[in-house]
């Protein structure tokens, strides 16, 4: 399931959640762990999330501090599918609270008592976002502590970065994640097994819309390329990763269908990472197969570069599995802001 936060401070844009939606996005993050003066108005702005949430079936998630528990009894009039409680919280009052709730706790702190003590509770346990950079997550770290959770059959979530806010709750729960990869790291955690990946903000690029709503309405995995040839056709078509998966290079399976007999020219040099390359006639019967470049390769008068995978796609090549639908979609330019071909 994937999820993206509204912030309490200012009112919700009802526009936004509406396109997180048409997205496929199932669920709202938000929390009242904001300055005491304003979380008169917070509340406020939170019971038109919730209206609005209910209205559209989308789920809502609040995080609260003990700080914050006086407010339950105006929350349980709330349409609020999940509370998220933080360390404040004795193992008691969290029993208590899931009475009514399903209850989300810090991933990166639970250990074994902890299971023993929510044994039977409708939980969920999800890792925090660190807003300060240098602060996130250790990737060794953040896999043991899945395994460990995962053991227990406890879904997992995670957060991620917007590739286009600025806001300093957009953060991550990954260190490595501070990029704007948003849609290759979220390839990366489906794969890690984490059940509900939240966006850290409430809107996305064009780019990454369009890769969400392909990967969750249709399993494609887009990728954003520029092309060195002219009236280059490779966008019209929907390949599939080969069921052999290869090392170094993705091989595109119909690609030999589409151009044995039509190869395109492009430019013969040492491959790079993200080129997209396609075999020459002297490849005998692999003339027109396409491949996406995973590593630097040496060059070969035989295989050309036609193109290349954007830079923020192109972390999607080492992760990409086999027999995995793929769209390849050409920018209208290679260079604009925010996104490299390099």
């Amino acid at each position: 399931m994937f999820g993206f936060s509204v912030s309490l401070t200012q009112q919700p844009s009802l526009s936004k959640i509406q396109k997180m939606q048409k997205v496929g996005f199932q669920l709202i993050y938000t929390s009242l762990v904001v300055p005491s003066d304003t979380l008169p108005v917070a509340m406020t702005h939170l019971q038109q999330l919730a209206r609005f949430s209910k209205q559209h079936d989308l789920q809502l998630v609040v995080q609260i501090t003990k700080q914050t528990k006086s407010l339950l009894p105006k929350l349980a009039k709330l349409s609020i599918q999940a509370l998220i409680a933080d360390e404040s919280f004795s193992k008691d009052e969290v029993k208590e609270l899931a009475l009514n709730y399903r209850i989300i706790l810090n991933a990166s702190t639970l250990n074994i008592d902890c299971f023993q003590n929510f044994k039977g509770l409708n939980i969920e346990a999800w890792h925090d976002r660190y807003e300060q950079p240098f602060t996130g997550l250790d990737d060794t770290f953040f896999q043991q502590q899945n395994q460990l959770i995962q053991r227990e059959n406890i879904p997992l979530g995670a957060f991620l970065m917007s590739d286009i806010s600025t806001t300093l709750n957009n953060a991550p729960t990954l260190e490595k994640h501070r990029t704007s990869s948003v849609f290759a790291h979220a390839i990366e955690l489906i794969q890690q097994g984490i059940q509900t990946i939240i966006i850290s903000d409430d809107d996305l690029s064009e780019e990454a819309t369009r890769q969400f709503t392909d990967w969750i309405h249709s399993n494609y995995i887009t990728l954003y390329m520029t092309s060195y040839v002219l009236h280059n056709p490779i966008h019209q078509f929907t390949f599939h990763t080969r069921p052999d998966l290869s090392r170094d290079i993705i091989r595109l399976q119909e690609s030999l269908s589409y151009f044995s007999e039509n190869v395109l020219f492009g430019r013969s040099r040492g491959r790079k990472v993200g080129d997209i390359t396609m075999n020459m006639l002297g490849m005998g019967s692999y003339a027109g197969e396409v491949h996406l470049v995973k590593v630097d390769l040496p060059e070969n008068e035989h295989i050309f570069t036609i193109g290349k995978i954007r830079k923020e796609d192109q972390p999607l090549l080492s992760i990409c599995p086999c027999n995995q639908k793929i769209k390849l979609e050409e920018m209208n330019t290679p260079i604009r802001k925010g996104i490299s071909f390099t």
